[in-house]
């Protein structure tokens, strides 16, 4: 586990994607209506634009497209960050699709606005599309009491702190293989002195505990975070990853 990614790209002097020059499809994207999520971006897209090449275990330059998972492990997307994106570069700058008409500007947009909204899989509720991600542990959701149901006091909503976080995210869904007792990997989120180890103060995006969540790596064998979990770590991280 945690284990570093490997796969390359080409563009320019050093990074691209790989050849694809399909016909585009016909769905059109509508980005006044449409939830931007992998879904959307990859039949709108990636299939008929670069499935062709990116996909199954030829994708060439070993660059797959053909599930969100895939397309994040291959490093081709950073999630909150375009102009870190292969994915987005190399199609801004016309070097992909080959073989086929550039992406339009629409396109384009498309892609930098799905990547810097956090490149995510599915629509979460409120975002207009429905909810699709796998439901969370009873007792473990973002708004739910220690109860998971029935009356009592309103559920405790999770925010950026630390203590917050340790709560509702670490203990229930991490601190099983993760504990000081049992650290799996070597790593271990018993204690705030445990956790800060695993993040940049400031940097999310480098932060151990923020990339291997973010790509769906880890909770191992449990549904992934939820983006507003995701949205939690980062922003405690972005704030200095505090104690509080």
């Amino acid at each position: 586990m945690f284990k570093k990614l490997g796969a390359t790209l080409c563009i320019g002097t050093g990074i691209a994607l790989s050849a694809c020059g399909k016909p585009p499809g016909g769905d059109l994207l509508d980005l006044a209506t449409d939830t931007l999520t992998f879904d959307v971006i990859s039949k709108s897209i990636l299939e008929p634009k670069c499935g062709a090449c990116h996909s199954g275990g030829s994708a060439m330059g070993g660059i797959d497209f053909s599930s969100h998972a895939q397309t994040l492990a291959t490093g081709s997307v950073v999630p909150f960050a375009s102009d870190q994106s292969t994915l987005y570069l190399a199609a801004r700058s016309g070097t992909m699709p080959k073989g086929g008409s550039k992406l339009s500007q629409l396109e384009l947009q498309a892609i930098q606005s799905w990547i810097n909204g956090g490149a995510i899989s599915v629509a979460t509720p409120g975002s207009g599309g429905g909810d699709t991600n796998p439901p969370p542990n009873p007792g473990d959701d973002d708004n739910s009491g220690s109860g998971g149901g029935g009356g009592g006091s309103p559920a405790e909503p999770l925010v950026a702190t630390y203590a917050s976080i340790e709560k509702k995210i670490l203990k229930p869904k991490c601190l099983g293989c993760h504990s000081s007792a049992n650290p799996e990997g070597g790593v271990s989120v018993s204690s705030y002195a445990d956790t800060v180890k695993l993040v940049t103060a400031g940097k999310p995006n480098p932060s151990l505990l923020f990339k291997v969540t973010r790509m769906g790596r880890m909770p191992q064998g449990g549904p992934a975070l939820t983006q507003t979990e995701l949205t939690a770590i980062s922003d405690w991280i972005q704030a200095g990853a505090a104690n509080n």
